[in-house]
């Protein structure tokens, strides 16, 4: 894995190689699909970060 819970996603991103960016459906999609409050959309950004690289820093990221 890319990334430990001790990077931010932040720090993932920034020390991640360019073809690697290219996974990460944050980048790919509309940021706001990701703070989306219907149901739906919430359930569709879940499922795009399923095979995200840096989910588990991610993860760690929004949990603090």
């Amino acid at each position: 894995m890319l990334c430990t819970t001790a990077q931010s996603p932040t720090e993932a991103l920034n020390s991640a190689p360019a073809e690697l960016l290219e996974k990460i459906p944050c980048r790919a999609f509309d940021a706001e699909l990701f703070f989306a409050e219907s149901p739906d959309d919430v359930e569709y950004a879940k499922s795009l970060c399923q095979n995200c690289p840096i989910r588990s820093a991610c993860l760690a990221g929004a949990l603090e």
